[in-house]
């Protein structure tokens, strides 16, 4: 039995590993931790997400201590790096599948793992890691021959833009075309003179109504297109993918690990 310190419990991913978790007999939350001033502060986080009762309160602090047990968390920036510095001072595994982060965090996160193991990931989804191996050699094969562009589609409420996935996406394939996200990313396009460079990668995003997620790549060459689409039909599939790696890093070495490691194309 793993257990579980849920940060970000009643957020939309936190419900969903909630959910995932009452059914499962591989894990249990032990602490559920949401923001201050929360709603649902001091009720049953079992029967918040429509289930039996688990006996575990949404807090708005951490436990002053924990036995071993993974950090699993899905809220916003700065509470994540509140969790995580609750998950390194205790010693305990940490995974975070907030978007959203600053480059200095994942810094943190990377001084950290010399002495805990941290999982990062802005997708858990194990459809959308295949194909994030599979952009990378496309792009590498392809070598400049096609002009690229990412388009990310997700509900009204999400507020980080571009998605964490397409940063990725496009981060994977500069550096298949041996260069940076910096030197190649194009956000949008407006005014009169945005002609396209070589190897640019142009990088769009769409928030309407409750999509949960959809990314699409445009490989065009001179006479085809080849376009890679992931489709997400439920957020079931990130909490599934989050427990997944959640087992992985439960019993893994202090490092700085990926869902690459889990799901992955030469896996």
């Amino acid at each position: 039995m793993i257990d579980v310190i849920l940060v970000g419990a009643l957020g939309k991913m936190g419900r969903e590993i909630a959910k995932l978790i009452l059914a499962s007999d591989e894990f249990r939350i032990i602490w559920a931790k949401e923001k201050e001033k929360h709603q649902d502060l001091g009720k049953d986080i079992g029967e918040l997400v429509g289930g039996k009762k688990m006996g575990v309160r949404v807090e708005a602090v951490f436990p002053q201590a924990s036995e071993k047990s993974v950090v699993i968390d899905f809220s916003t920036p700065a509470s994540t790096i509140e969790a995580f510095e609750f998950a390194l001072s205790n010693g305990l595994p940490f995974l975070s599948g907030t978007t959203g982060l600053k480059p200095e965090d994942i810094e943190k996160f990377k001084q950290g793992a010399q002495k805990i193991p941290v999982l990062y990931s802005s997708n858990m989804s194990p459809g959308m890691n295949l194909i994030f191996g599979l952009a990378g050699e496309l792009a590498r094969y392809l070598n400049g021959r096609a002009d690229i562009e990412i388009v990310e589609y997700h509900h009204r409420q999400k507020a980080d833009s571009p998605s964490g996935t397409a940063l990725r996406l496009a981060e994977i394939i500069a550096e298949a075309q041996k260069s940076t996200l910096d030197n190649l990313a194009v956000f949008g396009r407006f005014g009169k003179n945005c002609l396209r460079k070589d190897k640019e990668i142009g990088i769009h995003s769409v928030r309407a109504g409750q999509i949960p997620g959809s990314h699409e790549i445009l490989f065009a060459l001179p006479f085809e297109n080849i376009t890679i689409t992931h489709e997400v039909l439920s957020r079931s599939v990130f909490a599934a993918g989050a427990l997944e790696a959640a087992k992985f890093i439960f019993n893994a070495s202090p490092g700085f690990y990926s869902t690459k490691e889990i799901f992955s194309l030469s896996r």
